[in-house]
């Protein structure tokens, strides 16, 4: 969970890091991961006491009726107290501000990670509506 700031002030990351993000995001889309979803984030756990998180962002637009979900923190904890990656998720407009307008690689894995995790539950709502369906 190295990260440090070049010269020019952009975050530097253990390259371990992503390589984590990716393996969890292709177990997912294999379907060896399973996550759960409650009103506030996704969670799942891998081989026993690892624990994945998501916090979900809240949605501002949710009023309305407009349903865009997106992650403000991902951890990755080994048992319940070490933290083995915690990758926080800023809006676009403070990413912007703060680091740049070139997106950094692990948010970018872990968003890939995040579409994987919550495919698995659209692909749940569309076989629900296929089964209505067909009644």
């Amino acid at each position: 969970m190295a990260t440090r700031n070049n010269i020019l002030g952009v975050v530097q990351r253990d390259p371990k890091d992503l390589k984590l993000v990716q393996l969890l995001a292709e177990k997912t889309r294999q379907g060896k991961i399973a996550w759960s979803k409650s009103a506030t984030g996704l969670t799942a756990s891998v081989a026993g006491a690892m624990q994945l998180s998501f916090v979900l962002r809240p949605n501002i637009f949710s009023a309305i009726g407009m349903h865009s979900e997106s992650w403000e923190l991902f951890t990755v904890r080994e048992g319940l107290i070490k933290d083995i990656l915690k990758v926080e998720n800023k809006d676009e407009l403070s990413r912007i501000i703060l680091e740049g307008s070139q997106k950094d690689p692990l948010i970018e894995s872990v968003d890939e990670l995040f579409r994987s995790a919550t495919q698995t539950f659209r692909d749940d709502i569309d076989k629900a509506i296929e089964k209505v369906e067909k009644l």
